[in-house]
C-alpha cells in the first residue's frame, strides 16, 4: 500500500532557523569552541573503547 505524501503549506512559519549557525550571533562564544573542534583531527586520534 502506498502512502500518500504531502508537501509543504507555503504559508506555515517554522519555529527554528533552517541553519544552526542562525541561532549564534558573530561575537558568540560558541564560534571559539567550534573552531578548536573543527581544528582537531579525531579520526587520527586513537580511540579506547571500554
Amino acid at each position: 500500500m502506498k502512502r500518500l505524501i504531502e508537501g509543504y503549506i507555503r504559508e506555515q512559519v517554522t519555529l527554528l532557523p533552517e541553519c544552526l549557525d542562525d541561532f549564534a550571533g558573530v561575537d558568540n562564544p560558541v564560534r571559539i569552541v567550534d573552531s578548536f573542534v573543527e581544528e582537531q583531527e579525531f579520526l587520527q586520534q586513537p580511540v579506547a573503547i571500554k
